[in-house]
């Protein structure tokens, strides 16, 4: 969405090594998401928001909590270094990460890196475990 990272290439490369791609559906009156398997980018449909989402089927969603290998690519207008993004304000994400067993990587090109303490943050916000830019890879210390 406007200034995100673009994740389909991410997405494809994903499908050519045989991993399963989920992704999510913001449910509708809440900040959560629930997950589906998909095998193609055609089937997407723009939701309120703007964002491209699975159409929600059953027999494709998936726990990503259940999978301790799981990984969460995260996008976000902004990341600073110690992790912590800056979205369009759903809050999707962070109730999504505070519950997440999973690794997360923040995706966000580096002339949109914010310097520490820049950020808006609430108690509620929950920083990514590395953020990845064109330029480098930046891995938190906590």
């Amino acid at each position: 969405v406007g200034d995100e990272v673009d994740t389909r290439s991410l997405v494809r490369d994903a499908w050519a090594q045989g991993k399963s791609v989920a992704l999510p559906w913001c449910v509708p009156g809440t900040r959560r998401m629930r997950w589906f398997l998909v095998s193609s980018l055609d089937g997407l449909v723009r939701s309120p928001f703007g964002v491209e989402e699975p159409v929600p089927d059953p027999a494709l969603e998936v726990d990503p909590q259940a999978e301790p290998r799981a990984l969460a690519i995260v996008p976000g207008l902004s990341f600073d270094e110690r992790g912590y993004r800056m979205g369009y304000g759903g809050g999707f994400y962070d109730v999504f990460l505070a519950e997440f067993a999973g690794a997360s990587v923040g995706l966000c090109r580096e002339p949109q890196m914010a310097p520490v303490g820049t950020l808006a943050l609430d108690e509620h916000d929950v920083p990514v475990d590395v953020v990845v830019t064109e330029e480098r890879v930046i891995r938190p210390r906590r």
